[in-house]
């Protein structure tokens, strides 16, 4: 893919990608208040707007899921190394912020998203959480900007640095807030450094699926 085709592909994609919930939220009502029907239809949506993703990086895509057949046991453990290196660089960010802020703390749009959703439609909340958000947010964040910056290091903090935004703009509600950027950029530094180590994007999808995992499970013993 040439340098010209792949900025265009990338904000193509960038443009779905932050235009998909609008769309569909507008089309139908909250997820919280829909019904057994419009449930059906948010998920052909989402089958839709994930099978589009898929055809604009078909190829590219296919020689990544390639590369990780060839070698899905090392794939596996340096994605799990890296998931284990972000999950541990989360919490301890996220206390040093705490204490240097005085209390600043808040959570991602997406942890607000699976807690509010679960009681209305847990089979929905799976298959958002582990299948699209998994798949759309690694091709967003990751796939679109290791495809248009070639410095890798660039590629890592850029990359993260945009994660982190998306993920606590919706929820930070102060300028110690915005702080809190730090643990999920540099979660997303660990996702990012992983695909750059596996090249292929089977590599970021599964530590989001994990982390997706890890999300729920609190959800749950949150509620027991």
């Amino acid at each position: 893919m040439k340098n010209m085709d792949k900025l265009t592909t990338a904000i193509i994609v960038l443009v779905l990608y932050f235009l998909y919930p609008y769309f569909l939220g507008f089309l139908l009502p909250s997820v919280v208040d829909s019904n057994t029907i419009q449930i059906i239809i948010r998920s052909l949506f989402d089958i839709i707007f994930i099978a589009v993703l898929f055809i604009l990086y078909k190829k590219e895509l296919k020689k990544e899921w390639n590369k990780f057949k060839k070698r899905p046991v090392k794939t596996i453990l340096i994605s799990l190394g890296f998931f284990l290196l972000g999950f541990i660089l989360m919490p301890l960010s996220t206390m040093l912020i705490y204490n240097l802020t005085g209390g600043a703390t808040t959570s991602s749009h997406s942890q607000v998203g699976i807690s509010t959703l679960w009681p209305a439609s847990p089979l929905y909340a799976v298959w958002l959480t582990f299948i699209v958000s998994s798949f759309t947010d690694e091709i967003a964040f990751r796939k679109t900007f290791k495809n248009i910056i070639s410095n890798k290091v660039l590629y890592v903090i850029i990359s993260s640095l945009v994660y982190g935004f998306y993920m606590i703009g919706y929820t930070a509600t102060s300028l110690n807030d915005v702080l809190c950027i730090i643990p999920y950029a540099l979660f997303g530094a660990a996702i990012a450094v992983s695909y750059v180590k596996t090249e292929t994007i089977v590599s970021p999808i599964f530590i989001r699926i994990v982390y997706s995992g890890w999300m729920l499970l609190g959800v749950l013993l949150g509620q027991v």
